[in-house]
């Protein structure tokens, strides 16, 4: 799968850390046919982490020469985002990569709840933990419509929600849930689709 025992250092924003937890499992195990993950060791990848704030008040950015993947867009990132070659891009997440350097980050929101389900419908081939999946399987009539305004207000273009809206602490938690998805559908994304061409660039 890989060339060699290389070392990949991950540079995170706090946000980011289930993201980071996710890459570091998927790496540190095997995935078998079924996509179902075993304990088995691929032996090729170490990875070691950093926060934004040790990467930015040291001198690895100058010194280090392993592979480099940035999560989430921040300080740490934003000089090689615009540099860095497109690969992949969907329901706003965007995946770059170039030489040692690559990147995971959101671009933009979910754009409404028709996005919304068919990502969903993408997100849970993986095995996304349980903490991060949102169960509509069975969301029909009252809770539907719940749903479609909950959403309505989540992927709403305005920044800030209308707090007197009843509906806005459950806009606010989709929301949220919402970008943690995003996060763990990227890590997914570039482990099976971009890791072992850019660990072999």
């Amino acid at each position: 799968m890989f060339e060699n025992c290389l070392k990949l250092g991950i540079v995170y924003k706090d946000t980011w850390e289930i993201a980071l937890n996710q890459i570091r499992t998927l790496i540190d195990t095997k995935d078998t046919v079924d996509d179902k993950l075993t304990s088995q060791k691929i032996g090729a990848i170490e990875t070691i982490q950093y926060s934004v704030k040790q990467w930015m008040h040291s001198d690895l950015p100058t010194k280090t020469t392993s592979k480099i993947l940035f999560l989430g867009s921040s300080k740490a990132s934003e000089a090689w985002i615009p540099v860095l070659k497109p690969q992949i891009s969907k329901y706003g997440v965007d995946i770059r990569w170039s030489g040692k350097h690559a990147a995971i980050w959101i671009s933009r929101k979910i754009k409404d709840a028709s996005e919304y389900l068919k990502f969903y419908e993408e997100l849970k081939k993986y095995p996304i933990p349980e903490s991060c999946l949102l169960l509509l399987e069975n969301c029909e009539g009252k809770d539907k419509l719940f749903f479609e305004k909950i959403a309505k207000l989540a992927f709403s273009p305005n920044k800030v929600l209308p707090i007197w809206n009843p509906l806005w602490p459950f806009a606010k938690k989709f929301e949220y849930l919402t970008s943690i998805q995003q996060t763990i559908y990227g890590v997914f994304q570039f482990y099976y689709n971009g890791l072992e061409e850019f660990m072999n660039s």
